[in-house]
């Protein structure tokens, strides 16, 4: 296995999650749009004022995304065990009982 190139693996993987969550966000925000246009087209007033509505949508849309992100970053960067600990890992026990356990153990402390 050759480190640099599963590294360069990673970063092109990363920006192409990246562009592909933009996106997203720019497909939901047509989206939104599309239906409040259809859902507005009937009423004289809410015409009039189209603009700003669908102005209003995108800012809301996009400040859900933002604190959402902002949320999920603070409680990835509280490290290791936390992102193990959402994925339902738990703390195994040196005297482990189970056998998968203790082999587990062997294997992380060889690894270490």
């Amino acid at each position: 296995m050759d480190f640099f190139a599963q590294q360069d693996l990673a970063r092109r993987s990363t920006r192409r999650l990246v562009i592909l969550f933009a996106l997203s966000v720019v497909v939901l925000i047509t989206a939104l749009n599309v239906v409040v246009y259809h859902a507005t087209s009937y009423d004289r007033d809410l015409m009039a004022n189209r603009a700003a509505l669908h102005l209003g949508v995108s800012i809301i849309v996009l400040s859900a995304i933002a604190i959402g992100s902002a949320v999920k970053t603070a409680q990835l960067s509280a490290g290791g065990a936390v992102v193990a600990e959402m994925m339902g890992a738990r703390p195994l026990n040196d005297r482990a009982a189970q056998p998968a356990e203790r082999v587990l153990l062997n294997v992380v402390e060889e690894m270490s």
